[in-house]
């Protein structure tokens, strides 16, 4: 992110503006592998490293308990950085914008809306007690749509932003999986996307998403999505009729998120679910210019920023119409329409690509290891054409001989994504325990050492260095120490269950 800011700064990469928040700051153990903090003076210390680092916004994350999420929040305060991201599961959304969390994403905390602090607790009492049926029989019982939306009203001076994502219902509940299967538009997603690396797989992430797979009968799971569908749309339409403020997001990366085309499809659902073209609109140009306090773009003006979408029909007759794309002006750049379909066909033909396993494994049995990187760094260009070569790809491929008992090409593969990936930290730290695994501590030790020497805030690292003699599953199974009831339900957190 550093590196592509810095060329954006001096025009050789012109295409997108950055605003990261450098790794999420989740409780201890964190969930995803990011960093973690434990106690208040944990989340200070995190906070200060971030900034160091040069964030723009730290990211708050679902399990952080309240005193550290607290602490973080009054530490970003103080060294004038805001915070944007989940809104912990142990605080309520009042108490999140009191402590100046300024972008709620997925609407994580608006349940709290829905019942007074009395009932909460009371709640709260029996969750913890593990009366879970008495629980959830108050839960329906209290639940007040009306008290809900008063509450909402009550922060519409406040700067406080929703970005509700709901297109990740897509992705993210076994309803929409055959109607998924067959969208048109995968015939754009590239492996790159499906193997992400995040969850260190072997696999396509969308054809076996963990995220439906799971062992309830469809009947049974698709009555729990309605029921979830049901209650995102009526949380949006509260944010509407609450005159909220909202921005439009995707939680991409997501499987079913595809980027550009879900974006325009989160505007038509704010507008189907009761927003006018134009806020709909606004939630993708004015409304995100405003959230990130950039007053250089988001609308056409003189001296702002020259991005401008022009269409072929009017938007505020159809929201649909905002893909009807005549040309793109990107910071003064012309991109007319046969440019635009060049890029879509480009991305067709990218998704077409093969996993690069593909074009080792012969090698490698065939010429031997070094013989065959040596050709590899002669032909790499030509070789990424056909075969993507990331970080990621190189990743799945190393796991994929490990999976085998091929550690020696694995271990080959993991070198060679460090020479080509010196400065992502991702790259060494999602890869320590394939040397770990292969039985090579040291290897495994000095791997994630060079990780948090680029990235010291990336602190999950350290429990992985103390875990070596001891090893922990990356796809350590979550449990939630908090009521669900005071936060969110959390799609994003189903994983590896």
């Amino acid at each position: 992110a550093k590196r592509l800011r810095e060329e954006h700064k001096n025009g050789t990469y012109i295409w997108v503006d950055i605003y990261t928040s450098g790794s999420l700051i989740d409780g201890k153990p964190s969930y995803w592998g990011s960093a973690e903090v434990g106690t208040p003076e944990d989340a200070r210390d995190k906070v200060n490293c971030q900034i160091e680092q040069g964030v723009d916004f730290v990211k708050p994350y679902s399990e952080l308990k309240k005193d550290v999420y607290l602490a973080l929040m009054d530490e970003a305060r103080q060294k004038g950085v805001t915070a944007a991201g989940h809104v912990p599961i142990s605080v309520t959304l009042d108490e999140a914008v009191v402590a100046g969390h300024r972008i709620d994403d997925h609407m994580y905390g608006m349940e709290s809306l829905f019942y007074t602090r009395e009932h909460a607790d009371e709640m709260r009492h029996l969750f913890e007690s593990g009366k879970y049926y008495e629980f959830q029989t108050l839960r329906i019982k209290y639940r007040d749509s009306i008290l809900a939306l008063q509450n909402l009203e009550k922060l519409n001076d406040k700067d406080i932003w929703f970005c509700p994502t709901y297109v990740t219902s897509k992705g993210t509940l076994r309803i929409f999986k055959k109607e998924m299967i067959s969208d048109a538009r995968n015939e754009y997603v590239p492996l790159v996307l499906k193997y992400h690396g995040m969850n260190n797989s072997i696999k396509d992430s969308w054809a076996e998403d963990n995220f439906l797979n799971t062992s309830r009968l469809d009947s049974i799971q698709f009555e729990m999505d309605k029921a979830e569908v049901l209650k995102r749309e009526e949380q949006i339409k509260m944010l509407i009729k609450s005159g909220a403020k909202v921005i439009a997001g995707t939680d991409y990366i997501i499987p079913y998120i595809y980027p550009g085309f879900s974006l325009q499809e989160e505007m038509q659902t704010f507008a189907r679910l009761g927003m006018t073209p134009l806020q709909a609109l606004q939630t993708a140009t004015i409304n995100p210019a405003q959230a990130m306090k950039n007053d250089k773009v988001g609308e056409i003006k003189v001296g702002k920023r020259a991005n401008v979408l022009l269409l072929n029909a009017n938007p505020l007759e159809d929201i649909k119409n905002a893909q009807d794309i005549y040309a793109v002006i990107l910071r003064g750049k012309h991109l007319n329409r046969a440019y635009l379909d060049g890029m879509l066909d480009k991305a067709k033909q990218l998704a077409k690509a093969k996993h690069i396993h593909e074009w080792f494994a012969p090698r490698f049995e065939s010429d031997g290891i070094e013989a065959t990187l040596k050709i590899f760094l002669e032909n790499k260009e030509t070789i990424d054409e056909e075969y993507p070569v990331r970080w990621n790809m190189l990743q799945s491929a190393a796991r994929m001989f490990l999976r085998d008992e091929k550690k020696e090409e694995a271990f080959a593969l993991v070198e060679l994504m460090h020479d080509l990936y010196p400065d992502f930290v991702y790259a060494f730290a999602f890869t320590g325990d394939i040397f770990a695994k292969g039985g090579d501590k040291e290897r495994a030790r000095a791997t994630y050492e060079k990780a948090l020497e680029i990235y010291p805030c990336f602190n999950v690292v350290e429990r992985w260095i103390k875990d070596l003699d001891e090893p922990v599953a990356f796809g350590q199974k979550y449990n939630s120490n908090e009521p669900e009831i005071l936060g969110a339900s959390i799609p994003c957190m189903h994983h590896n269950h």
